[in-house]
């Protein structure tokens, strides 16, 4: 049974909701299910695929570095239950830099008795950068390392009798023609 079959119980239910089935309509909705700890990704919408990408590995395990679970410890527990959706400012990028995310989270009964988490992403979704890879792909024939080009030369124009001097600029030789600038200088 794919994953998409086993939840679509669950994303009905939501799409039922009346305060929230209106954040997940849609093919161009991004709306990702949570497991109860927040650890995994369980299911992502089409528009949340890239987003799902980007937060977890292929497993669905999600960065530990966005430490989504205690950003979304407040909106699990609620005492008030699972009536409305929760507003929460969610970083879904490890970097501090990130905006935070609008997002509507509801607590949502998954199909093996649990109780996971639904994130509907109010905000437009970043731009897409990939995950950060824990180690370099050592170089093989499929994925070849790019050397790094030497730098530019800067090279003493001959003497003359002008008061300014020159300098010669030329780029490292690389495929295509090398450039060369020239640059007057008052006092070399």
């Amino acid at each position: 049974m794919g994953r998409d079959v086993l939840f679509e119980t669950t994303i009905e239910a939501l799409r039922a909701d009346p305060a929230f089935g209106q954040r997940i309509a849609g093919p161009d909705r991004a709306f990702l299910l949570l497991d109860p700890g927040a650890e995994r990704v369980l299911h992502a919408s089409p528009a949340a695929a890239s987003l799902r990408e980007t937060i977890a590995d292929a497993e669905g395990r999600i960065d530990p570095a966005l430490d989504l679970a205690r950003q979304l410890r407040g909106v699990a527990n609620r005492p008030d239950g699972p009536t409305q959706p929760r507003l929460a400012r969610l970083r879904l990028a490890a970097g501090r830099l990130a905006p935070p995310l609008l997002c509507a989270c509801l607590p949502a009964a998954l199909p093996d008795g649990t109780t996971g988490l639904a994130v509907a992403i109010v905000d437009p979704l970043p731009a897409r950068r990939g995950r950060r890879a824990a180690a370099q792909e050592p170089a093989t024939p499929e994925n070849p390392i790019r050397e790094v080009a030497p730098a530019p030369v800067l090279a003493a124009a001959p003497p003359s009798e002008a008061p300014a001097s020159w300098l010669l600029y030329t780029s490292a030789p690389s495929e295509s023609a090398a450039s060369v600038h020239i640059v007057m200088c008052a006092h070399l």
